[in-house]
Parts: C-alpha cells; structure tokens; sequence
C-alpha cells in the first residue's frame, strides 16, 4: 500500500526535515513536493536539500511542476508567461491567454531547463500535475477555447492540409489532443531518459470540460509508471459514492489495460464544516475499487493556505491520518 501527501516546499526550509518526518511518522510512505516557477528560480539548490530530508525521513519523492506556464495545476503565478507574451495560448478570437503555448519551442526549451532542475534535486520521480490547454471560464464568450496561435495554425495546416477554421470542428480537437499528447510524450520521454519515475495526473472532465485528451492515449505511453486522477467531490459538487467510486474504477481498468499503476488523489481542501468523515469513505471506495497508491491533496489540510484551507484543516487532517492508516 502507498500513500502520499502533497507538500507546499516554499515553507522555512528548517521545518521541512521535522515535517516530513511527521509524514513518516504518522503513516505516509511518500510525498510530492512543489516546484513552482518561483522554486525552480530562487530555490533550486534548496530543494537538494528538500528532497534529502525528504528521504532521510525514509519518503518517496515526486516533484511537481505546480503552475509552471499555468498548463499544469497549482496556485502559482507564472513569471514566464509575463516575459514571454508571444508564446501565449491565443483564443479563436484573437485574444491572449495567460498560459504558454505548448506547440511553442520557446517555453518546450523553458521546460527542458525545468526538468533538468528537478532531475538535480535527486527526487525520485515527476508529477505531471493536471496537464491543460486553457480552460474557459464561466462569463468566458464562445469564442475563448484554444490555441489559435500562429503556431497551431501552421501545425494544424499541415497536418489536416487546410486552413484553420473559426470554429471548434472535430479536426480542431484531434488537434488538441495532439498537441496535449505531443507534448506530454516528449516530457515524459526527457524525464524516463533521466532514470525519472512518471506519474501523470489528468483531470475529470467536471474541471475541463474542453479537454480533448482520450485518457487512453496517456496511460498507452510506454513512459507512464503510473496513471492519476484526483476526483475532488467537494469542487465538483457532486456525491463522494459515485464521483470517486466512477473516477476510481475508470484509472483503475486504464492502469490494468496498460500494465502500469493506479493513483486515485483524496480531497483534503476546502472541505465543509461537518463533512470531514466523507474523506474516509472516499479511501474506503478508492480501496473497493482496487486503488493501493492513495494521495491526499495537501498537507495538514492546507491548512497554511488561506485560499484552499478547510473549515477545520486540524479535523480534516486528523481524519485522513487514521483513514489511511485503517487501510494500511
């Protein structure tokens, strides 16, 4: 059986070796740590020191590329996208999206630089977190999806041998889930090239309603270890029984179709006042359906984190030490 935490790594580094010891201590058999752009600019060299206490703790470690050019998931500002504005993901519109274009060689090559980084700090494995192309937002006009950069539009003329059309047609999202798949393909490859462990985390289609991914296509590479999912029924709105149970059953026949290992991730975030004990049951479900790598997002119930925190983080956390220790 294993089970992680998420771990927020810009915390005073003198706390990370008591942290992550408690992590053991209390159960946990790995962790994944964050490595925003900001950590990637400013902290490098401490995160060497981050994934050793890490592992002195007897923890398994994955590092994140939490927010990096905001096409992975994360509460993260990104730096790049602010510097690099021509390798912005461009709406049908014409307008610019805050989040890099993942055709561009600009930000493929920032990527690279990224992942020779994480490789250094002596982690064990990469967290591909919730890869994306642009997610529209709730007042967002029809016409906001992307990318229609100049890029896309030679790519997919090439590819299709015609003009790039100014609506969302199916050779449009073949596009897409090409580039999404492209992409994702030449990470994972750098990152196995490099003795790196990868885990790709892809998310339902309640957050990304536009996401073009056949999730087959992911758990197929011959790069996975292990394939992810992270059913957070509270944000979705939806019951715990079926959202999780439906999430996990589908990451669990996607990992056995492909010979590779399943992940199912808990929600342990803004989690509502009298609600906490749903989190057992969501382990108990993930159980039932044949999950033994559990995470939890994040540490102490976020509780450092005013945006994610829950109602009661310390009630929350409590519950999922003794969830997953039930299991184990």
């Amino acid at each position: 059986m294993k089970i992680y935490s998420s771990y927020f790594s810009n915390r005073i580094l003198k706390h990370v070796a008591n942290d992550m010891k408690e992590l053991a201590s209390d159960g946990f058999t790995g962790v994944v740590h964050t490595f925003s752009e900001n950590d990637f600019r400013y902290y490098s060299q401490s995160f060497i020191d981050i994934v050793k206490a890490s592992h002195d703790a007897g923890l398994d470690v994955d590092i994140d590329p939490w927010g990096v050019g905001r096409v992975f998931g994360g509460e993260a500002f990104s730096a790049w996208i602010a510097e690099n504005p021509d390798s912005m993901q461009v709406s049908i519109d014409g307008s610019p999206k805050p989040l890099a274009c993942l055709n561009s060689d600009n930000f493929l090559s920032f990527m690279h630089e990224w992942l020779d980084a994480a490789v250094q700090t002596g982690a064990d494995g990469i967290f591909w977190d919730e890869p994306h192309i642009y997610i529209p937002k709730k007042n967002d006009p029809e016409s906001s999806w992307t990318c229609a950069c100049d890029k896309c539009r030679k790519l997919f003329s090439e590819m299709f041998n015609t003009d790039f059309p100014d609506t969302r047609t199916s050779q449009v999202e073949q596009f897409h889930a090409w580039t999404l798949k492209n992409f994702l393909a030449r990470m994972l490859k750098l990152a196995k090239g490099a003795g790196m462990r990868n885990t790709v985390c892809l998310l339902p289609k309640e957050f990304a309603p536009n996401d073009p991914l056949d999730w087959s296509d992911i758990a197929s590479l011959d790069t996975v270890d292990i394939i992810a999912t992270d059913p957070y029924w509270f944000i979705a709105k939806r019951d715990v029984e079926n959202f999780v149970r439906s999430y996990s059953r589908r990451i669990k026949e996607l990992a056995d179709s492909n010979s590779i290992e399943p992940q199912i991730w808990i929600q342990a975030f803004r989690v509502p006042q009298g609600r906490e004990n749903e989190l057992s049951r969501a382990v108990e479900i993930a159980i039932e359906e044949g999950i033994e790598n559990l995470a939890v997002w994040g540490f102490n119930a976020c509780a450092d984190m005013s945006y994610l925190r829950c109602d009661d983080s310390k009630l929350v956390w409590d519950v999922v030490k003794r969830a997953f220790n039930n299991i184990k």
